[in-house]
């Protein structure tokens, strides 16, 4: 029984880190032709807002706002990036059951390493989702080992496809 826990908690945080993958794919596709970026962050801290703003995105540690419905609810200090866009080997649009369509991920092995060993660290803390400089999703790791792969599930077709493309084009 014990096991079958550990696998949903496992299960639970991989989609929370996947449902932010989506939000955090919108958030790096606007802007144009503009450079985006994308982190998973371990969290060491919170302040109240207005949050200090960097001069441009980086993946260096520092104060990040933590916004909700386009608001800035609080600052997150955040360490530097574990893992980033650069990490994701493969992004791929599946049709699942009941026609719910998902988006399957795959980081390399650094960057499967580098999240495994940030959930290790962060295990019962948060760990930060971050694009262009906010953070969009700040979810509790449950389980210290990823094995590298993660689901974005509960799409309809054309945003799965679209999030796929997005994905795969870093």
């Amino acid at each position: 029984m014990r096991s079958q826990g550990w696998k949903f908690r496992r299960l639970a945080l991989r989609c929370v880190l996947v449902a932010a993958v989506v939000v955090v794919a919108g958030a790096c596709s606007s802007g144009g032709s503009k450079q985006s970026t994308f982190s998973i962050r371990a969290v060491n801290g919170e302040q109240p807002t207005p949050c200090p703003r960097p001069p441009k995105p980086s993946t260096n540690a520092g104060v990040l706002p933590l916004v909700r419905q386009g608001k800035a609810v609080s600052c997150l200090q955040v360490g530097p990036a574990a893992v980033t866009e650069r990490d994701i080997t493969e992004a791929n649009a599946v049709n699942g059951p009941g026609s719910r369509w998902a988006v399957d991920f795959a980081l390399d092995s650094a960057g499967a390493a580098r999240l495994n060993q940030l959930a290790a660290t962060q295990l019962g803390k948060q760990a930060a989702m971050e694009a262009n400089g906010v953070v969009y999703s700040a979810p509790i790791v449950h389980t210290s080992e990823m094995q590298g792969r993660g689901e974005i599930s509960g799409l309809d077709e054309a945003t799965a496809k679209r999030v796929a493309s997005e994905i795969k084009s870093r």
